[in-house]
């Protein structure tokens, strides 16, 4: 590295300090350039905070956000403050306000830029223990924290010395890019797969440019009266190139296919605006309710017969059924918020097998009643941080979905739970009628139904999708063919299960 050292004043001869891409543009093209940049990556990192999936997409564009505070400190500099002095000169406790800003922002980049970069590679992998997912994150800005304090308190604060970050940033830095890797390394399906692999491809180019140019290129910065002084080798002036390649990128993948979470945003727009515009809180509590007085009515009809022949301890334990069932309902009415579209998550540590024991003990009625068989393969036992409530209602929506798929006197339908790279995967196996190709991107959108029932509300799957993206996990149609049948699987992340080694 070819360390110099160069003073850039607030008024500049663009000509000479800049390579001779910047030499094309004035005083007034460089002032907008430099303000595309900072604002290019503001906007992504908006959209991604706004529109993101998760908390790995939403921290991604935080780490947008800080992304670009390092142009946006040299545009003060180099740009807002000498396009105004343009009519007059920018003076007193104005000019004092814009330096302390400047300053600000140089060391949220160069401090924070990568722990930023790991907190979302973490979350948006799954790799966080849920319950201690805060913890880890706290634990994490410890060290910049105390070395940022440690700056401020024994040098000047109108310096900016980035080699003493350099070497934590750089382990920050590979830290994020080896996890990036990891998510895509461990992706189940084709299509996860892919989404990480775009997300990784991007991630790891703009961290590595970045920690190669303004951490490695850079030894210090001054700020002082007259703007800025740089130690560097000069790569800096040419960062417009990795703005310019995140938002190609950006454009591109979140549009076309996805990435960080904002194509699935994008896919869910016309889905969250019919579910506001329909209130989705009232209408799948509507359909949670249908469900559940299906299950009473069978339970009902079947106490009945069972106390005509005096079969008083079967009725018994059918009306404690009932008792669980309607134990169930009145908490779903509890806890989907009316008149909103927000699932609220209430986590413990939940036994995977009681979660299946209720769905199946409460659909028996049913499949009894359609002479129905379920076979039941438990081959993952253990605890599964989840909401209990929300759990139970999405396996049951998603075997309801398989029971009326079935014929009557025919059905046999598979209940299955197994690890697939050690993440835990719900499978919920029937022989129905298979869903067409024309209709497989369809199958999760709200009020989406194949049932000719007036009381199907098309929002079993729907539902579904909502829960499983709130648990981090994803729910997909594995394998389907007309007249053969479909395989749905709910799939949680590694640390949201505990295995339970049979002993």
């Amino acid at each position: 590295m070819v360390a110099f050292c160069r003073r850039v004043p607030q008024r500049m001869d663009f000509h000479y300090t800049f390579a001779p891409f910047f030499a094309i543009f004035t005083a007034g093209g460089a002032v907008i350039l430099y303000i595309l940049m900072f604002i290019s990556l503001w906007t992504i990192g908006a959209l991604l905070i706004r529109n993101g999936r998760n908390a790995g997409s939403v921290v991604m564009g935080i780490a947008m956000v800080v992304g670009g505070c390092s142009s946006f400190a040299f545009a003060i500099h180099l740009s807002i403050i000498p396009y105004f002095e343009q009519w007059r000169p920018v003076t007193g406790g104005l000019k004092q306000l814009l330096h302390a800003i400047s300053l600000v922002a140089a060391y949220t980049y160069w401090y924070f830029l990568y722990y930023c970069a790991l907190v979302s590679a973490l979350l948006l992998g799954n790799w966080l223990p849920p319950n201690r997912r805060k913890t880890f994150i706290v634990c994490l800005a410890l060290p910049l924290m105390v070395l940022l304090v440690y700056h401020l308190c024994t040098k000047p604060l109108w310096i900016v010395n980035v080699g003493e970050i350099r070497i934590i940033a750089g382990l920050y830095m590979m830290a994020s890019c080896l996890f990036f890797i990891a998510s895509w390394l461990r992706g189940t399906t084709t299509l996860i797969k892919r989404l990480y692999l775009r997300t990784m491809l991007v991630s790891t180019t703009a961290l590595l440019w970045s920690y190669m140019v303004d951490f490695l290129g850079m030894s210090r910065i001054v700020f002082d009266s007259a703007g800025f002084r740089i130690e560097s080798n000069g790569l800096w002036e040419y960062n417009y190139l990795i703005i310019l390649w995140l938002l190609l990128f950006f454009i591109f993948f979140g549009v076309k296919y996805g990435i960080w979470g904002i194509k699935l945003r994008f896919e869910r727009e016309k889905h969250d605006y019919s579910m506001k515009a329909l209130t989705l809180g009232t209408s799948i509590l509507n359909h949670s309710i249908k469900n559940e007085l299906s299950k009473i009515n069978y339970l009902n009809e079947r106490a009945q017969s069972n106390i005509r022949l005096n079969h008083q301890a079967t009725a018994i334990e059918q009306l404690e059924i009932v008792e669980d069932v309607t134990r169930h309902m009145l908490n779903m009415v509890d806890r989907i918020k009316e008149k909103t579209n927000d699932i609220h998550l209430v986590e413990r540590h939940h036994q995977v097998e009681e979660l299946i024991q209720y769905t199946v003990l409460t659909l028996d009625p049913i499949l009894e009643a359609n002479r129905m068989k379920l076979e039941t393969q438990l081959e993952a036992k253990g605890l599964l941080w989840c909401d209990a409530e929300h759990m139970k209602e999405a396996i049951t929506n998603v075997m309801m979905n398989a029971l009326d798929a079935m014929k009557p006197g025919e059905g046999v339908l598979v209940l299955a739970t197994k690890l697939v790279k050690n993440q835990l995967v719900i499978e919920v196996k029937d022989n129905g009628c298979g869903i067409p190709k024309d209709q497989m991107d369809k199958v999760f959108d709200p009020f989406f139904t194949t049932k000719r029932s007036s009381t199907s509300f098309g929002l079993g799957l729907s539902y579904c999708y909502g829960v499983m993206q709130k648990h981090g996990g994803s729910v997909y149609i594995a394998e389907t063919s007309p007249g053969v049948g479909t395989t749905v699987c709910l799939q949680f992340p590694r640390n949201r299960f505990q295995l339970r080694e049979e002993g």
